[in-house]
């Protein structure tokens, strides 16, 4: 199965996973990285734990702005780590389309990957 990550400038992250919890329901393999929530915030550091936990499986990154801090961090350690794909322009139209075709349960991805990198118009 594939772990979901949600990570996004400020707490949208948090109010996307929301929502579709709500709508949908909880799902053990979403889970969301708020960036820069308080001045202590390092994002390689979490990103760098993100990848340690998850080194065992498929990770499908969502993050909000292309060529922002977030997206580029994640690009930087994609030729690295295979396992990462990297998603941006987050909308809440994406993930719900996403899950309404059971993509949180499936263990194939049905959709053209450009490498490990999508960019949603």
């Amino acid at each position: 199965m594939y772990q979901f990550i949600i990570a996004t400038h400020g707490l949208f992250a948090e109010g996307i996973k929301n929502s579709i919890e709500i709508i949908l329901g909880k799902f053990e393999n979403l889970s969301t990285l708020s960036c820069y929530t308080d001045s202590n915030f390092n994002l390689k550091k979490e990103i760098d734990e993100i990848l340690k936990k998850y080194n065992n499986k498929e990770v499908i990154v969502i993050t909000d702005i292309f060529g922002g801090s977030v997206n580029n961090l994640f690009m930087e350690k994609i030729p690295l780590n295979k396992n990462i794909h990297l998603i941006t322009k987050l909308t809440f139209s994406i993930k719900f389309t996403w899950r309404t075709r059971k993509l949180f349960n499936s263990r194939r991805i049905n959709s053209k990957f450009y490498g490990n990198f999508i960019r949603c118009s």
